[in-house]
């Protein structure tokens, strides 16, 4: 799995080709929808892209969120989408 493999100098990557004037990005999703995780994923399996993941306070947190989600759950579930999309 490529989780947070180099993350840094990719970062840093990005940072200096946007001060040379140069487009880029990175694709970020805020959801815990699992469909969503599961597109975002794909969309970036067979690239160089990293995948930033967040969710909303009210989707995860200490409590389980509106999707009963604890941030522990979401990183595992994270975790488990990537595997099954081979990323």
């Amino acid at each position: 799995m490529k989780i947070f493999a180099g993350s840094m100098n990719y970062l840093d990557e990005i940072l200096n080709k946007h001060k040379r004037s140069i487009p880029v990005g990175v694709v970020s999703i805020c959801s815990a929808n699992p469909y969503v995780l599961k597109a975002a994923m794909k969309r970036i399996r067979n690239t160089a892209e990293f995948l930033l993941v967040e969710a909303t306070c009210n989707q995860v947190n200490q409590y389980g969120g509106y999707t009963g989600k604890t941030p522990g759950d979401f990183v595992a579930d994270v975790y488990d989408l990537a595997r099954q999309c081979e990323v």
